[in-house]
């Protein structure tokens, strides 16, 4: 494993194969920081004096599972890894920065001011990403083009397996604002298609083919509390379904076998639909929901509520709330399904849960602010940025045990 600093840009060599020992000892024979600080602090080539350079951390020390941290300048934020696991790309205020396996940064793609969000296909040949100013980047990673287009300003977006299509939902299409519309725009940034919707889009998902898209709207009154989810078909550009929903949707999930997971926000619950059937369930929880992942080859779910995190058994409706952290917010479950990792921002820890039992497994200091989490296709690392610093921080998920663990 290589180390760089993002000021000197010196690289230093860690033995992965010693898994048992612990990374900090590695680092500190070489008498220099454990972590990279920021470029523009003062880095002293001794460990002890660089250790008040280290930022969000109380004693100074870092958890052995955190084995790199990298510098990437103003408001990094959501993270996208590539299929074959040799690349990571990080949105910043500016650019998305594509970093490699030995944590270095090998490429940069700018991007349009004000970034809303960033979005991979999963077959990795497209990276988009939409602006809160409705500008719209799209970037080629293989070929290592961008280009900027400029489209009205969305509420929500969601990008074809393929990567050659972009979905942008719309509000207030007509002149009666009773409506928003769905636009269908090309890799080349040509709009194609519109479709119009009922209601305030709130998100949008798309079935593991790509044939549905989901359109969570919810009315637009105070007094319409309902929702619905409309099912567009990608070819026809048709809607094909309405499914109501007795809450206002807010976000949207689907699982690899086509089930779709609706929170809603404002009654603590999530609603569980067949695609298929276009029948479903609605379940109660103790806590507001603002994202949902499925556990892979199984009935589970997990939301992350805003002072909590809650498991949801699919086949019975039971939930179990599950303690972690004061401010959970962003999840990642690995790909066998047998770990989930929170983010907690009120104190920057990962939670690491082993999913068998739902115990907490261990926790790892990361970073002042933790923005965005996401796992290598490998499931080898797991990253994290820091908005405000402008960090990424690279946890080995095999050094992540029990002894890590420092609940707050």
């Amino acid at each position: 494993m290589f180390l760089q600093c993002p000021d000197c840009f010196c690289v230093w060599t860690v033995d992965t194969a010693a898994t048992d020992r612990d990374a900090r000892v590695v680092l500190r024979r070489n008498r220099r920081p454990y972590l990279p600080t920021n470029p523009e602090e003062d880095v002293t080539a001794d460990a002890d004096a660089g250790a008040s350079h280290r930022r969000d951390s109380d004693d100074g020390d870092r958890d052995a599972a955190v084995v790199g941290k990298v510098w990437l300048g103003d408001g990094a934020r959501d993270i996208v890894t590539s299929p074959s696991g040799d690349l990571v790309y990080v949105m910043t205020a500016d650019s998305v920065k594509a970093i490699n396996s030995f944590h270095h940064v090998v490429a940069s793609f700018p991007i349009a001011a004000e970034p809303k969000q960033m979005m991979m296909s999963s077959d990795g040949s497209r990276i988009y990403v939409t602006g809160y100013d409705a500008s719209l980047s799209i970037i080629d990673p293989i070929a290592r083009t961008t280009k900027a287009v400029v489209k009205q300003r969305s509420t929500a977006a969601v990008v074809s397996p393929d990567g050659d299509y972009i979905y942008l939902s719309h509000a207030e299409a007509v002149q009666d604002r009773s409506s928003a519309w769905i636009s269908t725009v090309r890799a080349d940034g040509i709009s194609v298609a519109f479709v119009a919707v009922d209601g305030y889009t709130t998100g949008m998902a798309l079935s593991p083919n790509g044939r549905q898209l989901y359109v969570a709207s919810a009315g637009r009154s105070c007094g319409d509390r309902g929702g619905t989810i409309a099912v567009i078909d990608t070819t026809s550009h048709k809607t094909v379904d309405v499914v109501a929903v007795d809450a206002a949707p807010e976000t949207l999930a689907v699982d690899a076998e086509g089930l779709l997971y609706v929170t809603h926000y404002q009654t603590n619950s999530v609603s569980v639909i067949d695609s298929g059937t276009q029948c479903g369930m609605t379940v109660a929880i103790d806590d507001a929901p603002m994202e949902v992942v499925a556990r892979p080859k199984s009935e589970s779910i997990y939301t992350a509520n805003s002072h909590s995190v809650t498991v949801i058994d699919t086949s019975t409706a039971a939930t179990k709330s599950l303690a972690i952290g004061e401010l959970p917010r962003r999840l990642s479950i690995s790909a066998d399904g047998g770990r989930l990792y929170a983010t907690d921002f009120a104190h920057g820890n990962i939670w690491c849960l082993d999913t068998s039992d739902n115990s907490v497994l261990a926790t790892v200091a990361v970073c002042a602010h933790p923005a965005a989490v996401a796992l290598s296709s490998s499931g080898e690392f797991l990253y994290v940025t820091d908005a405000r610093d402008g960090t990424l921080t690279v946890i080995s998920t095999a050094l992540v045990k029990p002894r890590s663990q420092e609940t707050p």
